[in-house]
């Protein structure tokens, strides 16, 4: 594979893009139990919280080859700021909302995951 040439250039972007979100939110660099809460499980999709003092981040991967609609049960205004199946990466497009309410339901696209924040 050559890293200038597609899909390996999209890859690397991907994963680069993934290490700075990593360095740069807080919530992703705590180490203890606390700072991460594993949600059970809905069907083929798998909810995360990291939390952080100011920062929080909730976490879907589904593992699903099909479209999910999950209701957003955390009563917290949410904004989304990672969606793998997002153009730019080369999936099918985004299916998830921008901003979620309480109650909200939200759509993920099979095999990816999705980041939110809170909107406060």
């Amino acid at each position: 594979w050559s890293i200038t040439e597609e899909p390996a250039a999209t890859m690397l972007r991907y994963y680069r893009h993934l290490i700075r979100f990593r360095q740069t939110r807080p919530a992703l660099q705590g180490r203890t139990r606390d700072t991460m809460v594993v949600h059970p499980a809905t069907g083929l999709t798998l909810p995360i919280e990291r939390k952080i003092l100011t920062d929080q981040l909730f976490i879907w991967f589904h593992f699903g080859d099909q479209t999910v609609s999950l209701q957003n049960i955390t009563w917290k205004y949410l904004r989304k700021v990672f969606d793998s199946a997002g153009t730019q990466w080369n999936g099918p497009g985004t299916e998830a909302a921008a901003e979620l309410r309480p109650g909200e339901f939200l759509r993920i696209a099979p095999y990816s995951v999705v980041v939110y924040e809170t909107n406060s």
